[in-house]
């Protein structure tokens, strides 16, 4: 069980997910990846006051319509703004390449927990999962 966060694991994590995505797709995890964050709003599941902040300023509509589609650093700039604290899931999914790009879509809870409560943990790489 992973019992710290900080930025540099967080992102280490991310690229692990990136590399399993790249090895089943056969592609190449390199600077021409960009990301899409998908915010998930989960039913029934109760939101703190960081969730909120998350869900209202950082991952709201209208910001992420700004940043449209981000380079890896800003992705996860967004997605750690509270390390240790971060989303409790997040499904990392191929959504389209072409010649010069490849689109990830990041679905991420708005739920932000401390790293023992974070999902995937089996994985080795959490709160990453890749959806192939």
């Amino acid at each position: 069980m992973i019992k710290k966060m900080d930025v540099n694991i967080f992102k280490e994590n991310l690229v692990c997910v990136l590399e399993k995505i790249a090895i089943a797709n056969n592609l190449i995890v390199s600077e021409n990846w960009r990301f899409r964050i998908i915010p998930i709003l989960e039913k029934n599941k109760p939101l703190n006051t960081k969730d909120d902040i998350m869900r209202l300023i950082v991952l709201n509509e209208e910001s992420l319509e700004k940043r449209g589609i981000m380079v890896l650093d800003q992705a996860i700039a967004a997605l750690s703004c509270f390390v240790p604290l971060c989303p409790i899931w997040i499904d990392v999914k191929l959504k389209e390449t072409t010649d010069k790009l490849i689109i990830v879509e990041l679905y991420t809870s708005l739920r932000m927990r401390k790293p023992t409560e974070l999902h995937n943990q089996e994985t080795g790489h959490p709160p990453f999962r890749a959806v192939i």
